[in-house]
């Protein structure tokens, strides 16, 4: 009783520490994901919240959200959700020192801990609004779960309903999470001698059922989608999207799959740095980790005789989600996190039987050195406000651009997205962004969009339009590419109007009036 009182202080004071460290420490980097959320919860729609490729996130941050506000705490949706994200992520470090101390000291527990809070992707998403750190706590929940299948076999059916709806809870926070899929099938199968077949079935019945029926009532009942061709826009999302535009996340090419793949696991541990001093810190870091992994390998034909099953479960769950990340987004480091606590798991398994000393000395000079590193190099810099040039020209636009005008951007950018999303965020302008304006189904062509120019035009209201849109880097070149629009079209259609300079930022944003020639 003495030992569990113990390890739940320790577990309180983690959570504790590492909520402060990250509220401390939120970032102002603002990505366009977490702005579009953001924006869901201040304008909440059904559209906007139920994500086809996450669910429930919207719906759950938005119900926490109204609460909040409901007890007279307000503050706009981008604070919020960062503030939640590092509650999760807090929380998540809790959970996965809880689960190592079943299996190693208490000392290691906490080191393993410490290196995946202080690793740069799960820090980062920890002070930045996104979607990951919310569907990491079901990974870690059924890693616990299945690893308990390891050490006690032939176990009751209770678990395995839980472990359908564990997952299933994952998925529908992030879809990604239905990779684990196939790990909890073999895992169930090889653990089980008695009944295998009756407790895959009570999973798979629990997991399948939890998920359809979340889909089926978000899609039917709640969306009122009519066609199986919009449950599919709407389900598949981004990589439904995307490739109208010419813009995919998947990649084919086998050399950058590998490189990308090796890349992205850097970053997920060592925040990226263009500092050249540093540079050649991570360098040494890198090559440093390398060899000890390698040396920590040389260990896996013992680990294999003593913890077969563990070692088939860490290396089943990295080779499946690492394979498809190698295809989709290889080098997104927020994918990364659901590979984070398996992967250190499998790590500490590996340095099992080293001395405890040397053990305990290299871990903590780990934490030590990721601790400094990232926050030095990727968290403290993200921290500051100004070092945003993108929210700065935003602020810019907002202090200097009429509240009575149209405002026409370009959005093409990506992941910032100046038109897109930071400007209608953080001004409120009424506007139109090209990027969205050609994603729309339909829209083909600039007749629309001359339609409403001129219509306001003719109202004398004023009509601006953002330097962006005619930049070969940000506007034209993409634009006409990725539509399929002709050469020169973009040009084209604005030289109809006269063009003045309104209000100028830099050489990256200025903003000009449309007037009818």
């Amino acid at each position: 009783m003495e030992d569990k009182k113990e390890t739940f202080a320790w577990g309180l004071s983690l959570f504790l520490a590492f909520f402060i460290v990250y509220t401390k420490f939120m970032s102002y980097d603002f990505n366009f994901d977490g702005i579009v959320f953001a924006n869901v919860l201040e304008h909440p729609s059904a559209e906007g919240l139920f994500h086809g490729n996450h669910l429930l996130f919207n719906y759950v941050h938005y119900q926490l959200f109204f609460l909040m506000q409901k007890l007279g705490i307000v503050c706009r949706g981008i604070l919020f959700l960062s503030i939640m994200d590092a509650f999760w992520g807090a929380l998540g470090i809790t959970l996965f020192y809880l689960l190592l101390h079943r299996y190693f000291t208490g000392l290691v527990s906490l080191c393993g801990s410490l290196l995946l809070g202080c690793s740069f992707s799960y820090w980062y998403y920890s002070v930045e609004a996104q979607v990951y750190q919310i569907a990491n706590i079901p990974m870690i929940i059924s890693l616990g779960l299945l690893l308990e299948l390891t050490r006690k076999k032939d176990t009751g059916n209770g678990i395995f309903i839980v472990l359908g709806l564990i997952h299933a809870g994952g998925v529908l926070f992030h879809i990604i999470s239905v990779l684990l899929w196939p790990v909890m099938n073999v895992i169930i199968y090889r653990t089980q001698n008695d009944r295998k077949w009756q407790k895959l079935i009570i999973y798979n019945v629990f997991f399948f059922g939890s998920v359809i029926a979340g889909y089926v009532i978000a899609a039917w009942y709640i969306l009122h989608l009519s066609s199986w061709s919009q449950f599919w826009r709407w389900f598949l999302g981004n990589a439904y999207v995307l490739p109208i535009a010419k813009e995919t996340y998947w990649n084919t090419n086998i050399w950058t799959m590998l490189s990308s793949t090796f890349t992205g696991w850097i970053d997920t541990w060592l925040s990226w740095t263009e500092n050249h001093i540093w540079k050649i810190s991570r360098m040494i870091l890198v090559v440093s980790g390398i060899l000890l992994l390698v040396k920590a390998l040389k260990n896996i034909k013992n680990i294999w005789l003593e913890e077969k099953e563990k070692v088939i479960l860490a290396l089943l769950w990295l080779g499946t989600y690492s394979l498809f990340l190698s295809v989709w987004c290889p080098g997104n480091i927020g994918y990364r996190l659901f590979l984070m606590p398996v992967f250190i798991f499998l790590i500490l398994l590996l340095i099992k039987n080293i001395t405890t000393g040397r053990k305990i000395w290299c871990l903590i000079l780990a934490c030590a050195v990721l601790l400094v590193y990232n926050l030095v190099n990727g968290i403290y810099p993200r921290s500051i406000p100004t070092n945003n040039q993108t929210l700065l020209q935003t602020m810019f636009i907002g202090e200097n651009i009429p509240r009575d005008g149209y405002l026409i951007m370009g959005g093409n950018s990506f992941p910032f997205a100046l038109g897109r999303v930071y400007v209608p965020y953080f001004t409120g302008f009424q506007g139109t962004s090209l990027y969205g304006y050609f994603c729309r189904a339909g829209e083909k062509d600039f007749t629309a969009l001359g339609q409403i120019i001129n219509e306001r035009l003719n109202k004398g209201e004023k009509v601006y339009l953002m330097s962006e849109v005619l930049k070969d880097t940000h506007g034209k070149v993409a634009f006409e590419y990725n539509f399929s629009l002709p050469t020169g079209s973009i040009d084209r259609f604005f030289s109809q109007y006269s063009m003045s300079s309104f209000k100028k930022y830099n050489d990256d944003v200025e903003v000009f009036q449309l007037k009818k020639k």
